[in-house]
């Protein structure tokens, strides 16, 4: 999705950059992905949510890079899932820095998003996050702002 910006669309932006994550393995269960986490509230009269989060990922073996994503919200009642997003490759013996976009019908109050990650494979195919094959760290970092 693509935005034409007008004169105040763009509203209640809010980012972090997480300098103190560490590498992150996946596994067959969905697990919270480090630096993810951020607390927003939706702009007065805004139509859409956009949460993004820039990361980069590698294969844990230089196989095939196959990666799921969920993000989750929580409102003060547990977490509840909003939507799904993969990745998958070949051969992969470098690595991939992603965005991930997810576009959010408005809500009142705040909530607290964050995404979750696995693989479906075997260990062979785990993807691991937040380095490339160097082991030199990339840190990841989370945008949200309201579209009016």
């Amino acid at each position: 999705m693509t935005f034409i910006k007008k004169s105040n669309s763009i509203q209640n932006v809010k980012s972090n950059i997480d300098t103190s994550v560490t590498p992150q393995t996946a596994s067959t269960s969905f697990v919270d992905i480090n630096g993810s986490s951020i607390e927003y509230t939706a702009a007065s009269g805004a139509s859409f949510v956009i949460y993004e989060f820039i990361f980069t990922s590698r294969s844990s073996t230089d196989n095939h890079h196959n990666l799921f994503l969920a993000l989750v919200y929580d409102d003060g009642g547990g977490e509840t899932d909003f939507d799904y997003y993969s990745i998958v490759d070949g051969y992969n013996d470098g690595h991939y820095n992603n965005k991930a976009r997810f576009v959010i019908p408005s809500y009142t109050g705040s909530r607290t998003w964050k995404l979750k990650f696995r693989s479906n494979n075997s260990s062979s195919w785990w993807p691991r996050l937040h380095e490339d094959e160097d082991s030199n760290a990339f840190y990841p970092s989370v945008v949200m702002y309201s579209i009016t």
